[in-house]
């Protein structure tokens, strides 16, 4: 049976969802052609509607390229679209019963249309359309020509971008918003008709509904600011909006940031410093969040206070990266006091540095966040009797959480992007953390959307930002990654429909197979890990020859498509790839490995080994290449990972990889101690979410910089304690079997130990106590799950048994 003739293509068309008059708008002035787009348009539009005799329930369903927010009433309803490709267009729907009103209604949709694509956004043309719909299928209002619409004149249409990840940072001229616009008595009789474009002219095919959880919002407010002081105002150097930037990197030298002897409580008002200086004020949210930043202020109209986000500050000082991240935004006082928020560039932040400039004060009245993440259902938790591997397990948490939004994002405040890497292990995370596939699901699809006509996927999607070449690992992370969702669901069905696409994948590296079966330069970035390198920091931008880890992800690949294709019914395939796992394998043990220094060199050029040797390179070859007890591994263990030699550590990217290979080679315990050890600076450090790389600031042409603090590729303890000391694992479905998880904690060096691992549609639960050699056990199964342990497998309910201690002699 081929796969296809039983399972729908993730490439099908889809129905229109849209009602027969519903259609895309835009402000007339703005829609004469295709091609000459606008480019960072602010629009308001409106609608005046009856609502009679409504049948419960209504929603809104809307999307907008490339941003929105929609009202009903005054009231927020949501912020869009999620991330797609325009191909397969994701459009929201948000329920409205709780804001409609009988009779009149206002909805009311802020647009940015961005005029470029960036790392969220695959960019088509300047449009809106949206309908409510109530229950029995009748359209309350949709986007017609009697919408009636303004350009914003309050935000700057030249104000810089973030960066190319992103859109531009926020310069809002509260003097010139049209406040109260959402509202039903909003008069609007000087705005314009909008134009309507032909369903005939429309770039968005295959309309579907956002099959990802929705995102939770809630109100957090700062308790106060913490510090004051002054920095020198150079605002006058540079008149061009554009370059507004450059005058804050320009200030941070200057910026002297004090700390407070006691918290500053709201409201807190900000005297002007004296001539050329304007005031600072720092306040800290006590943890990091993800989403739009809301101030309450009172001052002189024309006052600029501009708003600097970090994750973490150094030396009191909130700092941007020049080329990576310009993380600011700015408000301009309409005179007294204002509430505002940030309408579409939301951020990640634990801290707010303000620096306002004028020479009257400015009062603050409160700073907050609307905060951002996706929701699920289930969460994980833990305790122990180790506080600060408690505090790992939170921050690591944390950091999955924010990095869950519209998709897997490799960090919520410099990039906001889907990487596949950095995806792969968070959809690992979240299947422990929380079970919930949906995301996972939606992750695979889209990426076998991104493949070229040649087989190679992007690195990053869905994106327009394209500014890198593919990175050939990822695509091979992402084979293994269908493999490991199949094994967490048993969703057959999406591994039949993607399964051509995995076939052009695998097709597409064949190319570049030598004589000897091995991988050999491979083109485009040769992206590993950022820890792997023999030539300095940043390795992966000069590789060639034969990369050892980029063969050992190959053979990951293999083994995988092997397995997936006995299981979709493709014997011919599954005797093909095991057949290339066997020879590949056996081509790394004989040429990739060094035998003088009992390692595999990191890679093999014409002229020998390269000198350097990885953790992440022999981390990959104990999982996939050699059995626990093998000799190589033995001698691997002990060169790499003994502490006796010169080795180049995995970055937090690659220790879900070391930690495991550690683990299935009985050394569960030495991958206990290096995560404790490596992960230990970021709590001394004060951290509440897991950094991008083991060192956050650094110097480069001669200023500070720094990497993401909130980066979910380094939540790999959420992993080693649910596997490792609560003993979940889950065993891999095959067919018949269904999901089922195995059971052996270890408690190292720990008293106690409780929390939840997700199965199925529920949660594990779990009390862990040493006492007298043994491990003393109370487990609750949800239903449907079923446990093995080494005294027999258990069902639903609550079960206690007492396991022998490995580490009782310790």
């Amino acid at each position: 049976m081929k796969p296809n003739a039983r399972f729908r293509s993730v490439l099908a068309p889809m129905a229109s969802p849209w009602g027969p008059d519903t259609r895309l708008i835009w402000l007339a002035e703005e829609m004469a052609t295709h091609y000459e787009t606008p480019r960072q348009s602010f629009v308001h539009f409106r609608k005046v509607f009856h609502a009679d005799g409504a049948v419960a329930p209504v929603h809104l369903r809307v999307f907008a390229d490339s941003r929105y927010r929609a009202f009903l009433n005054g009231a927020l309803l949501g912020f869009g679209p999620p991330r797609s490709d325009p191909r397969w267009q994701c459009y929201d729907e948000w329920p409205v019963d709780a804001h409609l009103r009988p009779g009149e209604n206002t909805l009311a949709i802020f647009v940015l249309h961005l005029g470029y694509g960036n790392g969220q956004h695959i960019s088509r043309i300047p449009s809106l359309i949206a309908e409510l719909r109530r229950g029995d299928g009748k359209i309350l209002a949709g986007t017609d020509a009697s919408w009636r619409c303004q350009k914003s004149g309050a935000y700057e249409a030249s104000a810089p971008r973030v960066n190319g990840c992103q859109g531009p940072m926020e310069i809002f001229d509260a003097r010139r918003h049209p406040w109260g616009w959402q509202e039903l008595g909003f008069d609007d009789r000087a705005w314009g008709e909008a134009k309507v474009r032909h369903p005939s002219l429309c770039p968005f095919w295959n309309w579907q509904a956002n099959p990802l959880p929705p995102i939770a919002e809630e109100i957090l407010e700062a308790p106060g600011a913490f510090a004051y002081g002054h920095f020198n105002d150079f605002s006058s150097r540079e008149s061009r909006v554009g370059a507004r930037h450059r005058v804050l990197l320009d200030e941070e030298a200057g910026l002297a940031p004090q700390t407070s002897a006691s918290p500053l409580p709201w409201p807190h008002t900000v005297e002007p410093p004296g001539a050329g200086l304007g005031a600072l004020l720092t306040v800290d949210f006590e943890n990091t969040w993800a989403g739009f930043l809301r101030i309450d202020l009172e001052g002189e109209a024309g006052t600029r206070v501009d708003a600097v986000y970090a994750e973490s500050l150094h030396q009191g000082k909130a700092l941007l990266n020049p080329d990576s991240y310009r993380g600011a935004d700015c408000f301009i006082l309409p005179g007294g006091r204002v509430k505002m928020e940030i309408a579409f560039g939301w951020k990640a932040f634990r801290y707010v540095q303000f620096r306002v400039r004028g020479p009257s004060p400015v009062v603050f009245h409160g700073v907050g966040v609307r905060s951002r993440h996706a929701s699920i259902p289930n969460r994980a938790a833990f305790s122990s009797s180790s506080p600060s591997l408690d505090r790992l397990w939170e921050i690591s948490a944390h950091t999955l959480r924010l990095c869950q939004q519209d998709g897997f994002l490799d960090s919520p405040s410099r990039e906001q992007q889907q990487w596949m890497g950095d995806a792969r292990w968070q959809a690992v995370f979240n299947r422990a953390y929380s079970g919930d596939a949906r995301m996972h699901r939606e992750l695979l699809v889209q990426f076998a959307r991104s493949q070229d006509f040649e087989g190679m996927t992007t690195s990053r999607y869905p994106d327009g930002h394209h500014n890198y070449p593919p990175i050939p690992s990822f695509c091979l992370h992402w084979v293994a990654s269908c493999r490991e969702y199949l094994g967490f669901t048993g969703d057959l069905g999406l591994i039949a429909q993607v399964w051509p696409n995995l076939c052009l994948a695998m097709r597409w590296f064949t190319r570049f197979e030598g004589a000897h079966g091995l991988l050999w330069d491979v083109p485009y970035w040769p992206f590993i890990d950022w820890g792997e390198s023999w030539a300095g920091r940043r390795p992966d931008t000069e590789r060639g020859g034969a990369v050892t880890a980029l063969n050992l992800l190959y053979l990951e690949a293999q083994s995988a498509m092997a397995e997936l294709a006995g299981w979709i019914g493709d014997p011919e395939a599954a005797a093909y790839h095991d057949d290339r796992r066997g020879a590949l394998a056996a081509s790394i043990r004989e040429r990739l490995w060094d035998d003088a220094k009992g390692a595999h060199p990191d890679a093999l050029f014409p002229t020998g080994f390269s000198p350097s040797l990885g953790e992440a390179t022999h981390a990959l070859a104990l999982l996939h290449l050699y059995e626990p007890g093998d000799a190589r591994a033995r001698r691997i263990l002990e060169s790499i990972f003994g502490g006796g030699s010169r080795h180049t550590w995995a970055s937090p990217f690659f220790m879900p990889v070391v930690l495991r290979a550690l683990s299935r080679h009985g050394k569960a315990d030495l991958a206990y101690r290096l995560m404790v050890q490596r992960y230990q600076p970021m709590l001394d450090a004060g951290a509440t979410t897991t950094w991008e790389n083991w060192v956050l600031f650094y110097e480069q042409g001669g200023r500070t910089v720094f990497n993401s603090a909130c980066h979910a590729w380094g939540a790999s303890p959420l992993l080693f304690v649910s596997e490792e000391v609560l003993g979940i694992r889950v065993v891999p479905w095959s067919p018949g079997e269904g999901v089922r998880y195995a059971f052996a904690p270890r408690l190292f060096d720990l008293d106690t130990a409780s929390g939840s691992v997700a199965a199925g549609k529920g949660m594990i639960a779990l009390h862990l106590r040493r006492e007298s050699g043994q491990i003393r056990c109370r487990v609750e199964i949800p239903p449907g799950a079923r446990l093995a342990t080494p005294l027999g497998e258990l069902g639903e309910g609550e079960h206690r048994l007492d396991l022998p201690d490995p580490d009782a002699d310790a």
